[in-house]
């Protein structure tokens, strides 16, 4: 199924962005801080929340467990200790990132074109693959900053 999955998003990115997946039929749900210590490709199943509904375009957050929040995350969030025994506060995300799920190349063009037109300030994107769907966000993060720092230095 296409979704987008969006972390660390303000309340005027988030709408901006909720309203161009509202318009290609998207389903984008805003990621919960109680969930960056889940891998990419259990936060893209649902598998993590047993209350996925599957309405497109929703703009829910998964639950992990906590309740879902709206606007930014605070700095020590609750986090759900589940088996991947991670601390009892979740990381607060300081940059925002969405990653595109199961899209055709030529949705992802008119998406991101979308986005261009629109203005979304948004830190990274990033596609779901085989590879990074075992990764946690903070293991993505990590790569995607070596990235471009390696663009950086190439004067990229």
């Amino acid at each position: 199924m296409e979704k987008l999955l969006l972390f660390g998003a303000d309340d005027a990115e988030f709408q901006k962005v909720n309203q161009i997946a509202s318009r290609l039929k998207l389903r984008l749900e805003r990621v919960d801080p109680a969930c960056y210590h889940l891998t990419l490709g259990e936060i893209a199943s649902g598998s993590h929340n047993s209350s996925a509904s599957g309405a497109p375009a929703a703009s829910g957050s998964p639950s992990c467990g906590a309740p879902a929040v709206s606007g930014r995350p605070s700095s020590g969030a609750p986090a759900s200790s589940g088996s991947h025994g991670q601390a009892a506060s979740s990381p607060v995300l300081s940059e925002s990132l969405l990653v595109m799920c199961h899209l055709s190349d030529k949705r992802m063009d008119k998406l991101l074109f979308e986005l261009r037109r629109a203005d979304v300030a948004l830190s990274y994107k990033a596609v779901l693959t085989p590879t990074n769907a075992g990764w946690t966000l903070p293991r993505l993060m990590l790569e995607m900053q070596r990235e471009k720092a390696a663009y950086a230095q190439n004067g990229r």
